[in-house]
């Protein structure tokens, strides 16, 4: 039975059961909680000490408790032992358990290590773990779990190292497990780590270790080095290393190189195919209709999905139709019934004059709420499916959802401001969860005005038809204010917003940007600048109406640049404006190509969504839904500025 039938059927207990057993003050435990911490952090054990007793029936309260115990040298087992029987595999127990197993991993309990271990993804904890069953008698299972290890291109952690040792001892790992985790490192590229391997390896092997790391660098160097004179595996292996990796640098030099070489190798199949795939693909990445020459010349069966995709954007950005339809029909079923390529296949029979088999497949497509669902939609004069699914799930379900000890964590870390907290208990409780339980608790989070996390774990259970938790209208007065203020289109912002964070105002992405609309902070101070309001700390483009005033004058700035068109803005503010010019056509060209033919996946999939967002946003915003056709004029080169 689902846990979601489990706690509805015992629905009335449990929240009756709640109400009667807690009378502590919320707010008051919120301040003791944080003084608690407070108190820790300041290795005050009498305060924490009162303050811990009197928060037991607070549900962060396990918290305060893995805290104290990750800040001992040494833990107690009797202590550990109970507080993982109790809570189990949660966000809080998951360090206590990490230092537990070091410290049985040290002390050579293993069969205790073993009981109490969970997979896990860190390398040292696998090795111990892998260790620890040789101990227990289970070499077999050490053994095969050593060289999963072993034959990889990473570094593992020095803890590995007594494994690999005893492993080698024991005669598992030969000099061709070496070698063949060498050739894994070569092929990664990572020379350094390559070296270190061979060190232990005969100076045939180092002396190769050499010359591979000699094409690394120089890979033009593939024809004039008398090393690789001879017809060998290893030299052949050696030239389509380096054939592939100078193509990323310069394709036509590969060419140049590959026409020398090609007939003068025994090259395997496999080998052909990858120089060749390697070429096609850089030349379509630049749109070079001479990508299709070499994409012919792959066997059907080698031709690299990636590059095949790239065939046809080549083919699409020159209006080559039927080439087009051939790389389309030569796509695997599955990939080929994906709206995307339904779509251009549409395209491509229309302009081939087929127009009965463009619009069946039009048809197949132009039902759907989506990008291509909308520009299908506009090939057929048909109206928008925007169709609205709200989830239904009754208020006894949300209130007993709601009762969940992970829930309450959750709930109790955002009324505290603890964000990242919060949605680490959000997320660790949504991960174990079925569909049906993931729908209720996306809603239970809209409840909340969650408004990033209703909507993901909606998305998490494939549940895209309630468009006013997928598209928020969070933030809305500051929107429509800096859009007017801007000559913005209001639905167009809160789409750039909602692709940028779902709406998370304390959005942070690994390359810095920050807050709703994602702005780097050189921008942010930059944007600042110019308008005359200055940043006193980055920290301020944190806070939601700061974040949107900036972001919504650099939305300005990119639609005067490209004279209003929607799509290059678009791109603009994903990838720079510098980057757009670069892709903008010589000659006009419809926008539904330029986009599918931007070299960056990132920014085709971004265009894509924030315009299809926008007609969204339309509709939420009650204002006339603009067809994508009108947002999306043709691309001249004219269109940009600056």
């Amino acid at each position: 039975m689902h846990l979601l039938h489990i706690l509805t059927a015992a629905a009335t207990l449990l929240v009756v059961g709640s109400v009667a057993a807690s009378t502590a003050d919320p707010e008051q435990q919120r301040r003791q909680f944080l003084e608690a911490r407070a108190a820790l952090a300041a290795g005050d054990e009498a305060r924490y000490g009162k303050l811990h007793e009197e928060l037991r029936d607070y549900p962060l309260h396990p918290y305060l408790t893995a805290w104290q115990m990750t800040r001992q040298r040494v833990l107690a087992p009797e202590q550990v032992r109970e507080f993982l029987d109790r809570h189990g595999d949660t966000p809080f127990t998951l360090p206590v358990r990490e230092q537990w197993l070091r410290q049985l991993a040290y002390a050579g309990r293993w069969e205790e290590f073993l009981a109490d271990y969970r997979p896990s993804s860190r390398g040292e904890l696998r090795c111990n773990y892998h260790y620890a069953q040789l101990h227990s008698g289970d070499a077999d299972a050490a053994w095969a779990g050593a060289r999963v290890l072993w034959l990889s291109s990473n570094r593992q952690e020095a803890t590995c190292n007594r494994l690999f040792e005893t492993w080698e001892k024991a005669g598992g790992l030969t000099g061709d497990l070496r070698r063949r985790r060498l050739d894994l490192i070569l092929r990664d590229g990572n020379m350094a780590f390559a070296r270190q391997i061979a060190a232990g390896l005969p100076e045939e092997d180092r002396k190769r270790v050499a010359l591979w790391e000699q094409i690394h660098h120089y890979p033009a160097l593939i024809t004039s080095d008398a090393r690789l004179q001879d017809d060998t595996a290893d030299t052949r292996d050696i030239i389509t290393y380096g054939l592939q990796r100078l193509a990323r640098r310069d394709v036509q030099e590969t060419i140049r190189l590959w026409r020398m070489v090609g007939g003068r190798y025994a090259f395997t199949p496999q080998q052909r195919a990858g120089i060749l795939n390697a070429i096609t693909l850089r030349l379509a990445i630049k749109s070079d209709v001479a990508a299709l020459d070499w994409y012919r010349q792959i066997p059907a069966a080698d031709v690299d999905g990636n590059v095949r995709q790239f065939a046809i954007r080549v083919a699409l950005r020159h209006q080559r139709w039927q080439d087009a339809l051939d790389a389309l029909r030569a796509m695997p079923d599955g990939e080929g019934a994906e709206e995307e390529w339904q779509y251009w296949t549409a395209r491509s029979l229309a302009a081939l004059g087929e127009t009965d088999a463009a619009v069946t497949h039009y048809s197949a497509v132009a039902g759907n709420s989506s990008y291509y669902g909308f520009l299908a939609a506009d090939r057929l004069d048909l109206v928008y499916n925007l169709s609205h699914a709200p989830v239904d799930v009754d208020e006894l379900t949300l209130a007993t959802l709601q009762q969940q000890p992970a829930m309450r964590r959750a709930y109790e870390f955002l009324q505290l401001d603890l964000v990242e907290e919060a949605r680490r208990e959000w997320e660790s409780a949504v991960a174990v969860m079925q569909s049906n339980e993931r729908i209720a608790a996306g809603k239970l989070a809209d409840t909340w005005g969650w408004h990033d996390r209703a909507a993901l774990t909606l998305a998490k259970a494939d549940y895209f038809g309630d468009l006013e938790i997928r598209f928020p209208l969070a933030y809305t007065d500051v929107v429509m204010k800096e859009a007017e203020s801007n000559t913005l289109d209001p639905a167009w912002v809160m789409a750039v917003a909602r692709q940028e964070s779902v709406m998370m105002p304390d959005a942070r992405s690994p390359a810095g940007a920050l807050g709703l609309m994602q702005l780097m902070p050189a921008t942010g101070r930059k944007l600042a600048q110019q308008m005359k309001s200055g940043l006193s700390n980055l920290q301020q483009l944190l806070h939601p109406e700061i974040n949107i005033r900036l972001g919504s004058y650099y939305l300005r700035q990119l639609v005067k640049q490209f004279d209003g068109h929607a799509a290059l803005a678009t791109a603009a503010y994903n990838a720079g404006p510098r980057r757009v010019r670069q892709w903008t056509p010589v000659e006009s060209l419809d926008a539904d190509i330029w986009i599918d033919t931007i070299p960056y996946a990132e920014t085709r999939q971004y265009v894509r969504r924030v315009l299809a967002y926008s007609v969204f946003y339309d509709q939420r915003l009650d204002k006339p839904v603009i067809r994508l056709r009108e947002r999306m004029p043709v691309v001249q080169k004219e269109v940009t500025k600056g």
